[in-house]
């Protein structure tokens, strides 16, 4: 019986528009958590972007030493690096757009104006570059541990 009153209230507080927390409450949780958001998301960018350098560098190096021992030369193992910095431009590209939809996401969480939607849309945005770096080094990876087998 007592949870059943229990369950009662909380519904009725649920329903209770004066009963829950107030909208400057919502309003710092969802500031706060968009915060932290923020802040592991520069930590895994480092942390990506130091895995990204060492697989790039290998991938070139990969790249010299197939031209080396095809015995193709200079200008071979030249055009073949020109080749692996092409195909890193679009990893390269998902970093920048990430790393700038994290400079929104912190402008966004600091403007006093900012509303609930427009910190949760920026919080989005963020999540939705990241998963694109995360494919865009996903690939890399693959490409280069090809290469190396």
């Amino acid at each position: 019986m007592k949870r059943i009153a229990f369950l009662l209230m909380l519904i009725a507080t649920m329903l209770c528009a004066g009963c829950g927390p107030s909208s400057a409450d919502t309003a710092a949780l969802v500031a706060r958590d968009a915060t932290v958001s923020a802040n592991a998301t520069a930590t895994m960018l480092e942390g990506m972007q130091s895995v990204a350098l060492v697989l790039y560098r290998a991938e070139q190096e990969i790249q010299i030493q197939i031209a080396v021992s095809n015995g193709e030369g200079k200008d071979s193992a030249v055009h073949r690096v020109a080749v692996v910095r092409k195909t890193w431009e679009p990893v390269w590209d998902a970093f920048a757009k990430a790393r700038l939809s994290y400079s929104v996401l912190v402008a966004v969480i600091n403007d006093k104006n900012a509303t609930q939607a427009g910190i949760q849309s920026a919080v989005t945005e963020q999540s939705r570059r990241m998963t694109t770096v995360t494919n865009e080094l996903s690939i890399a990876r693959s490409r280069v541990q090809g290469g190396i087998q």
